[in-house]
């Protein structure tokens, strides 16, 4: 537009000189269609500007890695004008690394008209994909104006989920009722009195004092209580989503941990054991508690971290819950981490509210110091691309 700008004013100096020069009708329509052209075409613009509107959306808000995220930007023109030249100017970037990229794309719009211009991203990496419309800069025929169309919506907002990990790992054999819970089993009947799993027909075997003698009368057949199962909370998972490099590696750091967090949350999922995973929310400066008790909670879960997003300050999950005053007794407290000094180890060997501490690492092991003086803390490291291997005969 720069050249096309001095070509301009080489033209506009020529019919002026050319106009002073020759004074007749020629000259004139030539000075005048030359000062006109800008001028009509700016207010050609405008008009299409505020007879227009665009929007960006994407079919779907959750997607897993590698897999295609459609976006599309629609365009909308109810002038009588067309634009020959639009710029479509878009960036993204997965909230975890924070490197933004750029998309553009040069297109028509028609007179009255309503098009779409549809646009495919991938994503190696989980996290969350901000796409950003920043503007559609429509200029005209010679390229001398040029206004932006901005949306009233510019952002979309894509989660993109970490790959679950088939783990073999174990429940240890401590995997016991460690105190009363008030969570029962959905599925399965146990001896818990207070609370009715079901009732159903008496059989010979069952014992005479579940006999429900109420409904026994009013069903002229005996009907026996099955009382339920009790679960208990025996897991906590710290995850702090920090990682104080900043370096090419962030991002598959930052992937990595969200993988093993999901791999071994699925675990006990499958393993019928409810758990509680302790994490840090920068909006809110708060440490968060979420109890998990199946697939949906972790995967809601992880869409609270990834809008929280990750930090590279402090580990503010451990300090925070390390400084708590949470009373409750779990057998085993898993610290998942990218990294751990003496203060980190420190902090994890004063929580005495469990029977089992280990420290999960992610990244390489040189970020970490000696866990030799903390007799009573596990350390396993888990390298990118090999959380199977390295959780292979994992005991929680």
């Amino acid at each position: 537009m720069g050249k096309k700008l001095v070509i301009y004013t080489i033209l506009l100096f020529i019919s002026i000189c050319f106009f002073i020069l020759y004074v007749d009708l020629l000259s004139l329509i030539f000075l005048v269609i030359t000062i006109s052209y800008p001028i009509s075409m700016f207010a050609i613009l405008n008009i299409v500007k505020k007879k227009s509107n665009v929007n960006i959306s994407s079919k779907t808000m959750v997607c897993s890695k590698n897999s295609d995220i459609d976006i599309k930007v629609t365009i909308e023109n109810s002038s009588l004008f067309p634009i020959p030249n639009a710029v479509i100017n878009i960036t993204y970037q997965n909230t975890l690394e924070g490197l933004p990229d750029r998309l553009t794309a040069v297109i028509p719009i028609q007179a009255r008209n309503r098009q779409e211009v549809n646009f495919k991203l991938t994503s190696k990496y989980c996290g969350k994909i901000e796409i950003n419309l920043q503007n559609i800069t429509i200029i005209d025929y010679l390229k001398l104006c040029s206004i932006k169309l901005v949306p009233k919506q510019p952002t979309v907002s894509i989660v993109v989920t970490p790959d679950c990990h088939s783990i073999d790992a174990y429940l240890s054999n401590k995997f016991l009722e460690n105190q009363d819970s008030d969570i029962f089993s959905k599925t399965k009947s146990g001896d818990d009195p207070s609370e009715i799993f079901d009732i159903k027909e008496y059989h010979e075997g069952d014992k005479i004092n579940k006999i429900h003698w109420k409904l026994s009368a009013k069903t002229n057949y005996p009907m026996v209580k099955e009382y339920s199962r009790p679960i208990t909370n025996n897991t906590l998972i710290i995850f702090d989503f920090y990682y104080p490099k900043t370096d090419e590696k962030n991002i598959e750091i930052f992937d990595t941990l969200a993988e093993t967090l999901l791999s071994i949350s699925f675990f006990l999922i499958e393993n019928n054991s409810i758990h509680t995973i302790a994490w840090y929310n920068q909006f809110t400066d708060k440490l968060e508690s979420d109890v998990i008790n199946n697939e949906e909670d972790i995967f809601k879960l992880l869409g609270n971290i990834f809008n929280a997003r990750n930090f590279f300050d402090s580990p503010h999950a451990l300090i925070n819950y390390a400084h708590s005053d949470s009373n409750y007794k779990y057998v085993h407290t898993i610290y998942l981490t990218a990294f751990a000094n003496s203060d980190s180890l420190n902090l994890l060997a004063n929580i005495n509210n469990c029977v089992k501490k280990t420290l999960l690492l992610v990244g390489e092991e040189n970020n970490i110091t000696t866990t030799e003086n903390y007799l009573d803390i596990n350390s396993v490291n888990i390298k990118p691309n090999k959380i199977k291997q390295c959780l292979a005969d994992f005991i929680i």
